[in-house]
């Protein structure tokens, strides 16, 4: 697939990567919300058997900063935020949201209507018993 057809025609032409080798490897990690985190773990660790590879508490935000660390991560200091392993380089992470946000329509541009996991027909069976 021709890597220019991908990109807006202003974009074509600054990006000098053959169309022959893809721009990503794949997903790094996917980032959900919950207020719940013991809760989530016990699913995605006991239960769907994804091991627990990084943990740590979002740092403080500074006076008069948006977010507390960086574009993109959550809007609030010293929060969960754990990494599971969920197999061929991706993990799965969350974040513990503070109890009683405004939840959000899943079906609402923006928001993530679901996910699914790929995983071979006896590990389906044992999930699904």
């Amino acid at each position: 697939m021709d890597v220019a057809m991908t990109a807006s025609r202003s974009l074509s032409r600054q990006i000098s990567i053959g169309a022959d080798k893809p721009i990503l490897r794949g997903i790094h990690h996917l980032a959900l919300v919950t207020d719940d985190m013991r809760m989530t773990l016990d699913f995605y660790v006991r239960v769907l058997g994804m091991p627990i590879v990084h943990g740590l508490r979002t740092p403080s935000r500074p006076a008069g900063a948006s977010h507390a660390h960086g574009i993109g991560a959550p809007p609030y200091s010293n929060i969960a935020h754990y990494f599971l392993d969920m197999g061929g380089d991706s993990l799965l992470a969350f974040f513990e949201y503070p109890k009683g946000i405004a939840k959000v329509d899943r079906d609402a541009i923006g928001a993530m209507q679901h996910v699914s996991f790929a995983c071979g027909p006896r590990r389906y069976n044992d999930l699904a018993a």
